[in-house]
């Protein structure tokens, strides 16, 4: 989703530039070491090429690297048991998302596609790179083009690996904020969906869930009137009302997957703020990236900048550390 909560898939910043960075370094490489300047242009446009359309292909070939689990869609009964009652399916989509997300749970049956793909992905271009260098540095009778080239080729199969060890060790040892804080959250969000009746969690239910587990006091943000923020809560609850929410859809789909980013973008704020603990305030950023129409009506009602919404929010959690 983009942010600003259409259909059109989230594009990813670094892959553009990493890409775009890389073929102005090879291409200058070339073109200085093989005096061919034309070569060098062409090397980086192509590289400029693969980093603006590479992407959804690259999604394709490495979905795990891209794409959550295929259990994100999936109940526990879909394997040809008996189908769960309510409010255990509940349970099971409040742990699924949690767990899938904990920074500080090692999912290995998730994280190898991760690690895969970057080993892959860094093992062409350090091999590209070091291939057009070595013509520079050795006296092989080599161009710069055709050392790229091999490089680019090799590299998977010899400097692949090396990545894959050093990812992997990352992973292994790596810390991030802890997550127990929004179970609460969590369970009240699922205790909405089933008294409507709904089989999935959906952004309405995150945001009530946060309402009504902190009661208004989210740390940082003042309440600037009780009763409309409890007007707000039954906005949200009489628009869920009205609706019959099951995985038969493309929109429903995507709302599922909008809960499951804002958890990922609430981390990922929690990290970027070094902050220990993901708390309500960081789900309610996260909202705002997958959610905004809802989320910041509810937060001009809890004081919040109208304008800048995101900005806000994020100092004032800062402040509030």
């Amino acid at each position: 989703m983009g942010s600003d909560g259409s259909d059109i898939p989230r594009r990813e910043p670094w892959w553009f530039w990493t890409w775009t960075v890389w073929g102005l370094v090879c291409g200058s490489v070339v073109g200085v070491v093989d005096q061919a300047a034309t070569t060098g242009l062409a090397w980086a446009g192509a590289a400029a090429l693969v980093g603006l359309f590479g992407e959804p292909l690259f999604r394709q070939i490495c979905s795990h690297f891209f794409k959550r689990p295929k259990t994100r869609h999936g109940h526990p009964g879909d394997g040809g048991e008996a189908p769960p009652d309510r409010a255990s399916l509940m349970r099971y989509l409040s742990e699924e998302n949690i767990q899938l997300l904990d920074p500080n749970r090692k999912r290995w049956d998730g994280f190898w596609g991760i690690v895969l793909a970057s080993a892959l992905f860094h093992g062409v271009l350090g091999g590209g790179l070091l291939g057009a260098l070595l013509p520079w540095t050795s006296s092989w009778q080599v161009t710069a083009l055709g050392g790229a080239l091999a490089g680019m080729m090799l590299g998977p199969i010899v400097l692949s690996p090396l990545f894959a060890v050093v990812l992997a060790s990352t992973i292994t040892v790596a810390r991030g904020p802890r997550v127990d804080a929004v179970r609460g959250i969590f369970d009240v969000a699922c205790r909405e969906a089933e008294h409507h009746g709904h089989d999935h969690l959906v952004p309405a239910h995150l945001l009530l869930g946060v309402l009504r587990a902190s009661g208004g006091a989210i740390s940082g943000i003042e309440t600037a009137d009780a009763d409309r923020l409890r007007e707000s809560c039954e906005e949200l609850d009489n628009a869920l009302a009205n609706r019959t929410i099951q995985l038969v859809d493309e929109t429903t789909i995507a709302e599922v997957d909008q809960v499951y980013d804002a958890l990922q973008t609430a981390i990922d704020e929690a990290r970027a703020l070094k902050q220990p603990r993901v708390e309500a305030g960081h789900l309610l950023l996260g909202l705002l990236w997958t959610w905004p129409s809802g989320t910041t009506r509810t937060l001009v009602q809890l004081g919040i900048d109208p304008v800048e919404p995101r900005e806000d929010l994020r100092n004032r959690l800062r402040r509030a550390a």
